[in-house]
C-alpha cells in the first residue's frame, strides 16, 4: 500500500510518499512545488499532474490520497469519557461540542483522537472541530484534480503521527509521569504539543511562522520564492553576540532575532495561561519543524525563557530520516501516515463525520450559501487575528508591570514569580491591615478609663467645694467615687455631678448607647452624717459615695 501526503500552503505544495509493505514502513519521496501562477485555475491544474504522475508510477498498486484542512479552520478541546470504545465517543461528543463551540452542533464537522486509556476503561479524548462551510470550501477548490480523497486531516493531527507509536493500539498499563514537550515551528503556523504515555494529551496554536523571515528577505534581497526559501534553508543563523561578525551578518541577524521575538511573546503568553487554565506546566521543549534550522535558535529561545530548548533528532517511525534537510515536508509525511492506520484508537479524518451527513454538493444553492458563509468565516477569522495581536501587545506590557512590581513589591526572586505567588502574598497582607485597623478601632473606643480621666479632671478643677477625694475605683463600665466636702454644698455638688455625667454622655458622640446614669443605693443620692448638730457648721465635712454607670 502506497499514502500520499498532500499538504497544500499558500506559495507551494509538498507530497510525501510512504509505503507500508509486510509491515515494513519506507519513506520513498517528498518534494515540493511552488506555484508558477497564482490563479486557481494554474494552481489546481499543477497539483493535478504531478498527483497524476505519482497514480502513474504506482499503477497497480492500492494508492491513498490524504489531505491537510489548514490549522487556523480546526479548533480543538479535551474530554474525559467513562468508555473507551469509539463508535461511543463518536456519539457523545455533539452533546459536548454545543458546549465547547458557539456554532450549532448541525454546522459542525468532527472526529477525535483518544489520547489516554485508563482504568475502568475510562479515557481521555482530544477533539478536533470545524465548520461544514470550511470543509465544502476546501473540497471545492480540489473537485477539478478528479482524484479521489480518502482521508482528510489537520496539521496538527499530522504531525503527532510522527511522535508517538502512530500504528499502536493505546495500552491500559501507561506511566502516568512521563510528560513531554513539543514546538513545531512551521512556515505559517507553530504548535505546542503535550504528550503523556508518548501519546498527545493537549494541544495550542501560535501566530508564528518563519514565512514571514522568508518574506522579508525576498524584499530585501530580491529573491523569488523558490530561491529565498533554500537562502533561509541553509543560511539562516542567530548571532548570541555581535563581535568579531560583518556587518551584513549581524545584519541578516538582527532581521531573524526581530521575528523571533515575537515568537517568544506568543509563548510568553501562552505559557501563562496553560499555568493559570490548564494547569500544564513546561519544564523542558523539544523544537522541530522548518522553523528550528535557525542556528543558534535553541540557545536565544533558552536564553530568554529561561526553559532548556533542545532539538528533536528523530522520529519513531523513522529513526534513521534526516528530517533536517527536508523539513518542510513534516506535515505532509504524517498526512501520509493516517492513510496507512489500522487501528480504531489513533487517527484523524472529518470526511467520516461528513458521511453521516447530506451531501454538501446536491444542490447548487447550498453551494452558493456555503461559498458566503466561508467568506463571512474568513472575515471573522481576520478579524480574530488582528484581535488577537492587539490584544497580545497589551497583555505583553500588563507583564512586563507583573513582574516588576512583583519583584518589587513581593520580594519574589524571578523563579517563584508567578500568580499564585503574588496572590498570596497580597492576601498575607491584606489580613495583617484588617488586623491592625481592628485593633486601633478597638483603641479609639471610649471606656472607662477615659470617662474616669475627664471626671477626675472636671471635679478636681473645682477647688470652691473644698473636696477631699478617697477613693476612685472602677468596676467594669462603673466609676465610684468616695469623699467628703463641705456639707454647706452637698446640693450644689451633687447638681454639678449630674450636669457632668449628661454633659459626658454628650461629649461622646454616642448618648443613645452610652448613656451616663446614677445609681442610687443606699447612700449614694444622699449625704452621711454622724452628728446633726454639725450641721450648722458651714465647714463640717460630710461623706459622700457616687457612682457613673455607663451602658
Amino acid at each position: 500500500m502506497v499514502s500520499l501526503g498532500i499538504y497544500i500552503l499558500k506559495d507551494s505544495f509538498c507530497i510525501s510518499e510512504v509505503s507500508l509493505l509486510k509491515q515494513k514502513l519506507k519513506l520513498l519521496s517528498i518534494k515540493e512545488f511552488f506555484w508558477e501562477d497564482s490563479s486557481e485555475e494554474k494552481k489546481l491544474k499543477m497539483l493535478s499532474e504531478q498527483i497524476a504522475q505519482r497514480e502513474q508510477k504506482y499503477k497497480g498498486q492500492n494508492i491513498r490520497f490524504c489531505y491537510c484542512l489548514p490549522q487556523s479552520l480546526v479548533a480543538s478541546f479535551s474530554l474525559q469519557l467513562p468508555f473507551k470504545e469509539r463508535f461511543k465517543i463518536l456519539k457523545t461528543i455533539p452533546f459536548e461540542v454545543e458546549e465547547h463551540t458557539p456554532f450549532q452542533s448541525n454546522k459542525i464537522l468532527f472526529d477525535a483522537r483518544v489520547c489516554q486509556i485508563r482504568e475502568k476503561n475510562q479515557s481521555d479524548v482530544l477533539v478536533f472541530v470545524t465548520l461544514e462551510e470550511s470543509i465544502s470550501s476546501f473540497l471545492s477548490f480540489l473537485k477539478s484534480v478528479k482524484r479521489p480523497i480518502h482521508f482528510l486531516s489537520c496539521s496538527i493531527s499530522s504531525l503527532v503521527n510522527l511522535l508517538e507509536a502512530w500504528n499502536t493500539p493505546l495500552s491500559k498499563s501507561q506511566n502516568s509521569e512521563l510528560v513531554e514537550t513539543y514546538i513545531y515551528l512551521g512556515i505559517e503556523n507553530s504548535y505546542l504539543l503535550f504528550f503523556k504515555n508518548g501519546f498527545l494529551n493537549h494541544s495550542s496554536s501560535l501566530d508564528w511562522g518563519c514565512r514571514e523571515i522568508i518574506d522579508e528577505m525576498k524584499k530585501i534581497y530580491k529573491l523569488d520564492k523558490s530561491k529565498a526559501w533554500k537562502e533561509f534553508f541553509h543560511k539562516s543563523f542567530l548571532l548570541t553576540q555581535n563581535q568579531g561578525f560583518s556587518k551584513e551578518q549581524v545584519f541578516f541577524s538582527n532581521l531573524v532575532k526581530k521575528h523571533v521575538e515575537k515568537l517568544i511573546s506568543q509563548f510568553n503568553l501562552l505559557n501563562m495561561s496553560l499555568a493559570s487554565k490548564e494547569n500544564v506546566k513546561i519544564s523542558k521543549v523539544r523544537t522541530f519543524g522548518p522553523g528550528s534550522i535557525i542556528r543558534n535558535l535553541n540557545v536565544f529561545l533558552e536564553k530568554k525563557l529561561n526553559i532548556p530548548f533542545h532539538s528533536l533528532k528523530k522520529f519513531l517511525p523513522f529513526p534513521h530520516w534526516n528530517w533536517k534537510e527536508q523539513a518542510y515536508g513534516l506535515i505532509a509525511t504524517g498526512l501520509a501516515l493516517e492513510g496507512l492506520k489500522r487501528y480504531p484508537y489513533q487517527g484523524l479524518d472529518f470526511l467520516h463525520s461528513k458521511k453521516q451527513l447530506p451531501s454538501l454538493f446536491s444542490l447548487g444553492k447550498l453551494k452558493k450559501k456555503a461559498i458566503i458563509a466561508c467568506m463571512a468565516f474568513f472575515i471573522l477569522l481576520s478579524y480574530v487575528v488582528v484581535k488577537d495581536y492587539e490584544t497580545s501587545k497589551l497583555l505583553l506590557q500588563i507583564e512586563e508591570v507583573f513582574n516588576e512590581y512583583g519583584r518589587k513589591i513581593a520580594y519574589l526572586s524571578p523563579n517563584k514569580l508567578n500568580v499564585e505567588n503574588v496572590e498570596s502574598f497580597l492576601k498575607k497582607e491584606r489580613k495583617i491591615l484588617e488586623a491592625k485597623e481592628i485593633i486601633k478601632k478597638e483603641l479609639s473606643k471610649a471606656n472607662s478609663l477615659d470617662y474616669l480621666e475627664k471626671v477626675v479632671h472636671k471635679i478636681g478643677s473645682s477647688e470652691k467645694w473644698n473636696l477631699n477625694l478617697e477613693s476612685l475605683r472602677i468596676f467594669g463600665s462603673k466609676i465610684e467615687i468616695k469623699g467628703s466636702i463641705d456639707s454647706s454644698k452637698q446640693e450644689d455638688f451633687y447638681k454639678f455631678l449630674k450636669t457632668l455625667a449628661l454633659a459626658q454622655s454628650i461629649s461622646s458622640g454616642e448618648a443613645k448607647k452610652k448613656a451616663v446614669s446614677i445609681n442610687s443605693k443606699g447612700d449614694q443620692n444622699k449625704m452621711l452624717s454622724s452628728d446633726e448638730s454639725e450641721k450648722k457648721d458651714q465647714h463640717i465635712k460630710a461623706v459622700f459615695s457616687y457612682s457613673f454607670q455607663f451602658k
